[in-house]
């Protein structure tokens, strides 16, 4: 496929924060079939219907929520963040979506979905965290957005309901029954209309984020695929490769950097030279996002030293030599401040669980 070229919608929105058409489009779809047009909406935004019609098509944040708004405005539902998220399969991703699909596990389609974000939603950063028994997504939404209510959850629900739902669609499930949703804002009255659809939920939490089990990202994906999960990221970096030149998701940008190769991670001045930043503008960026980058060293280091803990036939000394730690007591310090257990507590469980999951 030749390198993508902008798209008018594409233009708009190339000086800001920025995501893919295909999310606004698929709710225009859903509007449609519920036989309302909000065409006309569109043009007060600077945009057509045939503006979001290109594969590499992309539109402002502002011009997305002012669609969202203009969607539930037009419809009267505040549930349309759930209705979009559980209507848009992975396939509606583009090669990160054929990607993630091919991919060998759950998990590794997490790290593939980590690393590509600003293929899909320039507008969130999705930050990876692990305790004991549970792996963590929580949403950071970019600090300058502070919409009402309604157009709040429309996003949070769109996102992490979506989150929850490709997971299930790339496992084959109808739904990942473990672990749960949570979200940081009261139950809205037309939650009882998509429960049955949904992981089980939790309102008025202290924050919004999906937990599952550690052992739900082990799950092999049933389209697994090397040679084409390989020809999908090759696309996906040639997409990357033309989005760098506007603004895009930094903290995904850094996360490619220090996933290159476990246990050799660059420092942050070697990062920022190569992102051609000062040192100080990229942490001040990052800042910006809600993030940090000895945070996303540390989410790096404990998503390799999980996958390498997995691997039996390496030594818990060998992991530690792997990731970088010259004194495996200093990895074994630091993994139990990661999820609550040292690594060789970390291994015996997790063959454990892999027995039971095998014996139901």
């Amino acid at each position: 496929m030749a390198t993508p070229t902008p798209s008018r919608a594409t233009a708009v929105g190339q000086n800001e924060i920025s995501i893919t058409a295909a999310y606004p489009r698929r709710l225009l779809n859903l509007l449609a079939e519920r036989g309302h047009d909000i065409g006309p909406a569109l043009l007060s935004l600077g945009l057509s219907l045939t503006d979001l019609d290109g594969a590499e098509a992309r539109v402002s944040l502002l011009q997305y929520a002012a669609i969202a708004q203009a969607a539930m405005d037009a419809t009267g539902d505040e549930g349309l963040g759930c209705a979009l998220a559980l209507n848009t399969p992975p396939t509606a991703h583009g090669p990160l979506g054929y990607a993630m699909m091919t991919a060998a596990t759950l998990g590794d389609a997490l790290a593939l979905g980590l690393r590509y974000m600003p293929l899909l939603q320039g507008k969130a950063v999705l930050a990876y965290q692990a305790d004991a028994q549970h792996a963590i997504l929580c949403p950071l939404f970019n600090p300058a957005m502070t919409p009402p209510l309604p157009l709040r959850r429309f996003f949070a629900e769109a996102f992490m309901v979506g989150v929850a739902r490709s997971a299930a669609w790339l496992a084959g499930l109808e739904r990942i029954e473990e672990g749960e949703l949570w979200f940081d804002f009261p139950e809205p009255p037309y939650h009882a209309l998509y429960a049955a659809q949904l992981p089980p939920v939790r309102h008025g939490m202290p924050t919004t984020q999906w937990r599952v089990p550690l052992s739900v990202l082990q799950r092999r994906l049933p389209l697994a695929d090397r040679a084409s999960c390989e020809r999908a990221l090759a696309q996906c970096d040639r997409e990357m490769a033309w989005l760098a030149g506007g603004s895009v998701n930094l903290s995904a940008r850094v996360r490619e950097h220090l996933q290159t190769q476990p246990g050799h991670y660059p420092a942050v001045d070697d990062v920022a030279e190569q992102l051609k930043l000062s040192s100080r503008t990229l942490k001040r960026r990052l800042a910006q996002q809600g993030t940090s980058f000895s945070a996303l060293l540390e989410e790096a280091r404990q998503l390799d030293a999980i996958a390498l803990l997995r691997r039996p036939q390496l030594s818990l000394e060998r992991v530690a030599t792997e990731l970088g730690y010259a004194d495996p007591a200093n990895f074994t310090r630091a993994f139990k401040r990661w999820t609550g257990l040292t690594p060789s507590a970390f291994r015996d469980k997790d063959k454990s669980d892999k027995a039971v999951s095998k014996t139901s």
